[in-house]
């Protein structure tokens, strides 16, 4: 192996990190740290006096939430991290590098002399987001070689398991289908081998769709049995919930391997105890796998039409190893799946061995071939081709109303050319703008400002002749350029959230040394004071002015847009006017991502579900936003707030904790508790009614029998009601009988009633 450096690969997860090399036969092996622990969870928690990552940021992650950061991956690409830690907000590539030191600080302990690494990204990754990555392993001190997708390291990882090497493998055109449902979405794509590329046909994730939407799930089953049995909510107490989070995930992995799994969470002044089976878990979660086994079928039914036969199935993620998730795909294709490599290894050992075929390094892909006649010949090549997984299109800012330019639609082979004529049909005293703007399910994002300077002046209509190339990675380049003529026009992007050169080096040099949130924060204030000189010299150097410098800070003073209300359902509005309910006011969660773009400069897009803004970097899918329902019958409860999915990820207002008084609530005899498809990443008013612990009709629920309910008989003791009821019966029966028997032996002694006795 080439001694100078080393190809590691690091798979980035949303829930937790790890990484792969290659060892002195060139097949890929995981780092461990010294522990011995492969994975690395995704979280850092800042303090006076430290910067704790990893499992013991993660164990705290609800209880200190303002110094706890986690779910970066979801926020990388944009300007600030979406909550503030102790006061202040971060750009998210340093709170991701924060995590990634430690994974500098094992290289260098296990591997000697330099190292490279490939991070492998989601698909949907555009190339924005791409360089936030690499920026992120920089500010760390990570040597970064470039990205690779999920997908496509996890093929090569399925190559290595089965010892296929890439000459081998593409002497015949195979297809394979990748399954990866991680711990923040699930993404499926099709890929086919052939003569050296690797061409993605179709991709697809879906982030309402994880497995922390299972563990929730679990964690739904857990806590309405907590209530049958007498115990507080756990969902309206971070401290509670912190506990029984940790013992959910655990249970959740325990029935992976077996039918029935105990669960048992200390508390206070006692500790509750049940035992799951993986039968209620899956019934808790059949809509999750219905909805995935839709989702699924539609997939592979665009690419073939025999998919059991034409392609090989290759799981990655944590969430492949549940038993109701293999019979799904086993469903799907028609035979058993079985794990040829580790399903949460899979992409970390194949990112590794795409370093190793860019250096042109000698691995386990990569056999020399026998027919080879230059010595770079003797190193497999490997090309990738994808496709597009979103639409790009211009909207000139000169005329808002004016059709929208297409540069490339959703599922477009990459690389992609196109050229189009832009007429602007007044004269401007500034450079041209275009905003260039990105679509996902009918719904826009706008991804930056595209600005033509040197221009003449025209007393008529002006045509600039744009052509505009989408490279394989999905990077873009712009030419612009008088038609008729061979002089170019100066053209410059400005994206709409990002880290300069700069800036990214002073965090390289503060997080070197940086051991508590002292550092940090002195770091911040640094780049804010760099960051107040950049304008000041580059409007003096750049000879941007009116229209042009407008653009170029559009996106700093976006307004942030207000959701619409969520709409009362008629027995909450007559409660409320009688003084029967109080609705509990709530405030909505920090937004994923901080930079919203008013509705008003939203493109009209088709089938549009709502006029909503979509947040910088979100991964959510609109939807309609259903109105709650109610059941009849008054019931006194806490008004303590239920932890949702947006409460766990953007952190819950301290104030809601201590908000607890009695209101009265329209409910029926029987609590049901309806969790949907999706509700784990839907905001608030989009999840039911929050206080109410409802959900949106046609969502299938859990209902707590009243047969299946416990009551508690002192001394720690809980017996079934029915049980309870049956006793009290027969112990009533027996006492009306004696009672009967001494008040006729005292009137009437003779009697013959008393014959029986």
């Amino acid at each position: 192996m080439n001694a100078a450096s080393k190809p590691v690969g690091i798979d980035l997860g949303t829930w937790k990190i790890c990484a792969a090399s290659l060892d002195a036969t060139g097949h890929s092996e995981m780092v461990r740290d010294e522990r011995g622990d492969t994975f690395l969870p995704n979280a850092v928690r800042f303090t006076e006096t430290d910067i704790i990552v990893g499992r013991e940021a993660r164990s705290v992650m609800f209880l200190y939430r303002d110094e706890v950061a986690y779910w970066m991956k979801r926020e990388l690409g944009t300007a600030l991290y979406s909550r503030p830690i102790r006061g202040q907000k971060l750009p998210p590539e340093v709170v991701q590098a924060c995590v990634l030191r430690r994974f500098r600080e094992v290289l260098q302990r296990q591997i000697p002399g330099e190292s490279r690494c490939v991070f492998a990204v989601p698909g949907h990754f555009d190339q924005w987001r791409q360089r936030a990555v690499i920026d992120a392993g920089e500010i760390a001190g990570l040597n970064g070689l470039g990205v690779v997708p999920d997908h496509v390291a996890a093929v090569l990882a399925f190559l290595e398991a089965t010892g296929e090497s890439i000459e081998r493998a593409g002497s015949r055109q195979r297809m394979f289908f990748v399954f990866d449902l991680g711990g923040g979405a699930c993404q499926m794509a099709t890929l086919v081998l052939h003569e050296g590329v690797c061409r993605t046909l179709s991709y697809e994730v879906n982030p309402q769709l994880s497995g922390y939407d299972f563990d929730l799930r679990l964690g739904e089953l857990v806590a309405e049995r907590m209530l049958a049995d007498g115990f507080s909510d756990p969902r309206g107490n971070p401290v509670l919930w912190n506990k029984l989070y940790a013992a959910v995930v655990e249970a959740k992995h325990n029935l992976s391997a077996r039918e029935r799994t105990y669960l048992e969470v200390e508390l206070e002044a006692t500790r509750f105890e049940m035992v799951i089976s993986r039968q209620e878990f899956e019934s808790q979660c059949a809509d999750l796998t219905a909805s995935l086994q839709r989702k699924l079928t539609r997939h592979l039914q665009r690419v073939s039409s025999e998919p059991g036969r034409s392609m090989v199935p290759v799981v990655t993620g944590g969430g492949g190893r549940m038993p109701v998730i293999q019979r799904v795909l086993g469903d799907v294709f028609g035979r058993s799946i079985h794990f040829t490599v580790n399903p949460e290894e899979a992409v970390a050992r194949g990112a590794a061995l795409y370093g190793a075929l860019r250096l042109e390094i000698p691995c386990s892909l990569s056999k020399p071939s026998a027919r080879a006649r230059s010595p770079k010949e003797k190193f497999a090549q490997l090309n990738i081709e994808s496709v597009l997984p979103f639409t790009l299109f211009l909207v000139p800012d000169w005329d808002p109303e004016a059709e929208k330019i297409v540069i490339a639609g959703e599922g477009t082979a990459l690389p992609a050319q196109t050229v189009h004529q832009l007429v602007i049909p007044h004269p401007v005293s500034d450079a041209l703008s275009l905003s260039l703007w990105r679509e996902v399910a009918s719904r826009g994002e706008k991804m930056g400002e595209l600005l033509i300077k040197g221009p003449p002046q025209p007393t008529s209509p002006l045509t600039i002749q744009l052509e505009v190339t989408c490279k394989e990675t999905g990077e873009l380049a712009w030419t612009a350029r008088r038609p008729g003529t061979t002089e170019k026009l100066e053209v410059v992007f400005i994206p709409a959230s990002g880290l300069e050169r700069e800036t990214v080096t002073q965090w390289r040099e503060t997080l070197g040394s940086a051991k508590s949130w002292a550092h940090v924060s002195d770091g911040l204030a640094r780049t804010r004071t760099s960051a107040d000189r950049q304008p000041e010299e580059s409007a003096s150097g750049s000879g941007l002015t009116g229209q042009a410098e407008a653009s170029a800070s559009a996106a700093d003073s976006r307004p942030m847009a207000t959701p619409p209300s969520r709409p009362r359902h008629p027995r909450l509005a007559a409660a409320q006017a009688q003084g029967r309910w109080t609705p509990l006011e709530i405030a909505p969660p920090p937004a994923v991502i901080p930079e919203h773009t008013p509705s008003s400069e939203f493109p009209e897009v088709e089938n549009a579900t709502a006029k909503l803004p979509v947040q910088k970097g979100t991964e959510s899918v609109p939807e309609t936003f259903p109105a709650p329902i109610s059941e009849p019958g008054p019931l006194i409860r806490r008004n303590v707030a239920r932890v949702t999915r947006e409460d766990l990820l953007q952190g819950q207002p301290e104030a809601l904790a201590d908000s607890i008084k009695p209101i009265n609530v329209l409910h029926g005899r029987r609590r049901e508790i309806s969790p949907v498809e999706g509700a784990g990443t839907r905001p608030p008013h989009e999840q039911g009614s929050p206080d109410l612990g409802i959900s949106p009709p046609g969502s299938a629920g859990v209902r707590s029998r009243a047969a299946g309910d416990r009551v508690r008989v002192g001394f720690g003791i809980t017996l079934p009601r029915v049980f309870v009821g049956i006793i009290g019966f027969v112990v009533s029966g027996l006492l009306g009988l004696a009672i009967g028997y001494w008040l006729v032996s005292k009137l009437f002694p003779e009697s013959w009633i008393l014959r029986p006795w």
